[in-house]
């Protein structure tokens, strides 16, 4: 299985890794700490005995391991789908709580246990050394997750460009003479009686979702008003083929129109919910399309219908093309996932983030 873009650190390995560099900074600490030692004090004690002043450093590595287990959580973990740069700037908030944890916890327990610390001018230290330390191990650890994710696009990008070859391919194939297509619609379209308008119209738009499709093939971005045309036209069709059982409602932020996207990102979803959802049910049903443009400017995508749902999501994603299609763009390049979720009392909503 190939990594995604959206890689991040292992949970289990990082925070054995976070507590054998605690432990082993500790050794080397205390070591120091032995060694710097007056000599007849040395003389009384053995370099495993137990010592106040030594050993309170492990208590400190202790309690820094802690609280900085729990900042990685929340920066690897909880906040990992936010971009790098928000994420650096949260440490401008868990900085000063793990100092917190590493000088004033840590005197805490000390006087507690009746260990020692150190006193007046000399608890500056126990601000620098611990800052020092938290922002060489969190570079260590930013290093490597960018390493992961650069790996992981870099991995993904080389898939992609292998099955947009492929893909490539198959568009030759399919589009022989798309010209000589054309012209047979032209002729079909002149040899049907003017009476006849709504079958022109249907043909008309036929050779549009064509030229579409065609196009898609050979560009990587679009205005999205042009998804739109292509989808309307496709329902269009859809709906002299079904008359009263199909309705179909749009939702859609006339702002976002102008945004660029993917070529055929939004309409195989739209296929998809009339092929699997709405054409399966006697009465017909409802499809619903909303695009929308949020405040942080992301665009959001919902399709939705109450036809007769999909029973194994799983099994649906992995074997329909058209789900399993955007599911891959949206992942490989926008970093976003497909939502999918059944709608009460019956059908499908699947929306997106771009």
């Amino acid at each position: 299985m190939t990594a995604k873009p959206t890689a991040y650190l292992a949970t289990g390995r990082s925070l054995l890794a976070i507590l054998g560099l605690h432990l082993l900074f500790s050794v080397l600490y205390h070591i120091t700490l032995w060694f710097g030692m007056q000599e007849s004090i040395r003389a009384e004690k053995s370099f495993f005995s137990w010592n106040r002043y030594v050993d309170a450093a492990g208590l400190q590595f202790l309690v820094m391991c802690v609280a900085f287990s729990l900042i990685w959580l929340v920066h690897f973990r909880w906040l990992r789908q936010l971009k790098t740069g928000y994420r650096l700037s949260v440490h401008l908030l868990t900085l000063p709580i793990f100092i917190f944890f590493a000088k004033d916890l840590f005197y805490l327990l000390s006087d507690l246990l009746g260990d020692a610390h150190l006193e007046a001018a000399g608890q500056i230290w126990d601000v620098f050394i611990p800052a020092m330390f938290y922002l060489v191990l969190f570079g260590f650890f930013h290093a490597l997750d960018y390493y992961h994710r650069s790996r992981a696009r870099m991995v993904a990008e080389a898939e992609w460009q292998a099955n947009a070859l492929k893909n490539e391919l198959k568009a030759i194939k399919a589009q022989l003479n798309p010209h000589f297509l054309y012209n047979v619609f032209n002729t079909i379209n002149a040899s049907i009686p003017k009476e006849q308008e709504a079958t022109r119209e249907m043909i008309a738009d036929l050779a549009d979702l064509l030229r579409y499709q065609l196009k898609a093939s050979e560009v990587d971005s679009i205005n999205l008003e042009e998804e739109v045309s292509a989808i309307k036209k496709y329902l269009g069709l859809e709906k002299m083929r079904f008359r009263d059982r199909l309705q179909i409602h749009y939702q859609i932020d006339q702002a976002a129109l102008k945004r660029k996207i993917p070529p055929m990102l939004i309409q195989p979803l739209v296929e998809n919910a009339i092929k699997h959802g709405i054409s399966h049910e006697t009465k017909g049903g409802s499809l619903h399309l909303s695009i929308q443009l949020r405040e942080d400017g992301t665009l959001e995508v919902q399709v939705s219908d109450d036809g007769k749902g999909i029973e194994d999501l799983e099994a649906a994603m992995s074997q329909g093309f058209g789900l399993r299609h955007t599911k891959e763009r949206l992942e490989k390049f926008y970093q976003s996932e497909i939502k999918i979720e059944s709608q009460s009392p019956q059908g499908l909503c699947v929306s997106f983030v771009l």
